[in-house]
């Protein structure tokens, strides 16, 4: 009795001395690490993430991008309503080549002839009228003078100096413009639409990530706490083996314990590593999250966490507000508009257009007395175009009937995904709380089989499976918790 009272004073005092020495060499480590000054902590939690995600992630950039483009869109339609004017102004120089400058040389002698003689005798100055033959000299040697001058004063080259002011007006093209418009404003909140689920399917990535990263440090709190039990145990076999009490396989196998619980640990902080890079990634920090970034703890469940929704009241709800539902909407009113744009092509088109111009050859001084007006009505109506008018007209009556088969899909998929997660739910709820009754169950029987071990009624192996089991219920515990989320 005396001899056990002993050996077991004498392992109590290895333990301590163990213990002490352990907590040293942890202080020491301290004091020596202390120098290094550390990142101030930041804690992101699930709120934190979203807002940042919302704001830096560049797919959503990129759809808001969209929706000013599908705003530009409309004021281009509207364009249409208005008169369209525009100024042009050109100045060209032309240089005719040998035979036409000939010919147009030959033109104007001929053409100064003919008309000296069609003007009549021409009387030379201060030349007596009594002289009839010398009046006919001169008139003729007159007209042959001018014609030679004519001839002469034809240039080669010219410049010619054109303005004008234009002006048109579509007055009627088969309410296709009217469609339009309608489209591009029907466009635009489609485009928001598809703004707002991409936001949804963002805070929905992000909050998954957020509870996976959760889930791997829960794991690695698990594996960090079964790792101090086998070291305990290690320093208690250990004290044992000195004393003569324990054996070196019971020292050995707590040493492989602790190994393994370390690479479990190694794993897990992995996975939380990479969990933090693909949060990083989906709030758009391109340098992943500052140093001392920690993520909210993993906190109790509130009552209302554990309520049911009903689902038919979801259903309706999500019927009335999913986005990727209103944007099908979207989709049908907009191919409806664009299908009855294209059915204008089969009515004429009708169009005023007015003009004002002028043109100048060798010369740019001008007034207002050299343009000319012109105002106008034009109507136009295609015959035959091959028929491209009417396949035109099949393929958007095509794409609308797909975009309200797509609808009718998107519909099924919403009512689906809502029925998936109320039974995900409700499944999850029933684990949590078998779970949590669990984990008690299994931690009262492993400290139970602990104690069993320190006194000699258990064996290593029933020990090592107890703190398997309790290890094991923990880890699905914490997957039961984030699941639930």
């Amino acid at each position: 009795m005396l001899h056990r009272l002993h050996c077991a004073m004498v392992v109590a005092m290895l333990i301590v001395t163990g213990a002490f020495m352990a907590q040293s060499e942890e202080t020491a480590g301290d004091f020596l690490d202390s120098n290094e000054p550390e990142p101030p902590e930041i804690v992101y939690d699930l709120e934190r993430l979203k807002s940042i995600a919302l704001e830096e992630n560049p797919s959503l950039l990129a759809a808001q991008e969209r929706v000013e483009q599908a705003r530009s869109r409309v004021r281009q339609t509207r364009a249409a309503f208005l008169p369209e004017i525009g100024v042009s102004a050109s100045a060209s120089k032309t240089w005719m080549d040998r035979s036409s400058y000939d010919a147009s040389r030959r033109r104007a002698f001929l053409g100064a002839l003919q008309g000296a003689a069609a003007g009549g005798a021409r009387t030379p100055t201060g030349a007596p009228t009594t002289w009839p033959l010398l009046s006919a000299l001169g008139n003729t040697a007159g007209s042959f003078a001018d014609a030679i001058n004519a001839r002469e004063a034809v240039d080669r080259d010219s410049t010619v100096y054109t303005a004008a002011l234009n002006a048109q007006w579509l007055l009627f093209d088969g309410f296709a413009r009217e469609f339009s418009h309608m489209a591009s404003r029907i466009g635009v909140q489609e485009s928001e639409a598809a703004l707002d689920d991409a936001r949804r399917l963002l805070l929905s990535f992000v909050a998954s990530s957020y509870h996976a990263a959760l889930l791997a440090r829960e794991d690695m709190i698990i594996a960090e706490a079964d790792v101090e039990f086998n070291e305990r145990q290690l320093v208690d076999a250990q004290a044992r083996r000195r004393v003569g009490t324990g054996s070196l396989s019971d020292e050995l196998n707590f040493e492989v314990r602790v190994n393994q619980a370390k690479a479990t640990r190694i794993r897990a902080e992995r996975v939380y590593e990479v969990a933090l890079i693909g949060l990083a990634e989906l709030i758009g920090l391109p340098d992943g999250l500052p140093d001392g970034a920690v993520l909210g703890p993993l906190e109790e469940e509130t009552p209302e966490m554990l309520v049911i929704p009903d689902k038919d009241e979801q259903i309706a709800r999500a019927l009335t507000y999913r986005p990727d539902l209103l944007r099908s909407d979207f989709a049908v009113d907009r191919t409806e508009a664009q299908m009855r744009a294209q059915r204008g092509a089969f009515y004429p088109s009708i169009t005023a257009d007015a003009s004002r111009s002028a043109r100048w050859v060798d010369s740019t001084s001008f007034n207002a007395d050299d343009f000319d007006t012109s105002i106008g009505v034009v109507l136009s109506y295609r015959l035959f175009a091959g028929g491209a008018i009417r396949a035109r007209y099949h393929e958007a009556r095509s794409v609308y009937r797909e975009a309200r088969y797509s609808r009718t899909d998107t519909e099924l998929e919403v009512a689906a995904d809502v029925r998936e997660a109320t039974t995900d739910l409700r499944t999850s709820l029933e684990e949590l709380e078998l779970q949590q009754e669990n984990v008690a169950l299994v931690r009262r029987t492993r400290d139970l089989v602990e104690r069993e071990y320190d006194a000699g009624q258990a064996s290593l192996t029933r020990l090592n499976e107890a703190q398997r089991d309790y290890t094991n219920a923990q880890a699905q515990l914490a997957a039961a918790r984030v699941a639930m989320r």
